[in-house]
């Protein structure tokens, strides 16, 4: 976009499942005359294409994390809809976005001189997945001091992320 002013475009009702609810939200839309181009704004809970609340695809991450099968995680969720394929892909995603993130923050620690030495001892006293994963999610979180309840990470970190990145 080119930082022009947008002016109301349309908008457009959209279904979101909500633990056991169906709701019809409207979405807004905007246009940059300039660009021609039209953009949605979308609410922090949602994700571009996703019909399911964030809080659904958070569960189903920290269940996968602690452990539990594809198969338990699909039962658990059955009332609301999901399917096991939908569980699948946001599995693979999630691992994928992880992977990106914690690659990132490597990277960023070893380039700083400050923090690297400090987290380097951690590493080397035997710093465990759990522990690291805490670091790299409050380095994501920006200036939290603690890591939001479940069912509001993803809306958090989403919130604090460019749309390329969003969980």
């Amino acid at each position: 976009m080119c930082n022009t002013l947008t002016r109301r475009h349309t908008k457009y009702e959209r279904e979101v499942i909500s633990k056991n609810e169906t709701h019809t939200i409207v979405i807004l839309r905007r246009r940059c005359k300039p660009c021609n181009i039209t953009i949605s704004l979308l609410p922090s809970f949602l994700k571009p294409w996703q019909r399911f609340a964030n809080h659904f695809r958070e569960i189903a991450g920290r269940w996968h994390l602690t452990g539990r099968s594809l198969n338990r995680i699909t039962a658990s969720l059955s009332k609301s809809g999901i399917s096991r394929r939908t569980l699948q892909r946001w599995k693979q995603k999630f691992h994928k976005q992880l992977n990106r993130q914690l690659i990132r923050q490597r990277r960023k620690i070893a380039n700083d001189d400050a923090t690297a030495d400090s987290i380097l001892l951690q590493y080397r006293k035997g710093l465990t997945a759990r522990e690291e994963l805490k670091i790299l999610l409050l380095s994501l979180l920006g200036k939290a001091k603690a890591i939001p309840q479940p069912g509001k990470l993803l809306t958090a970190l989403n919130l604090n992320l460019p749309p390329q990145d969003y969980w």
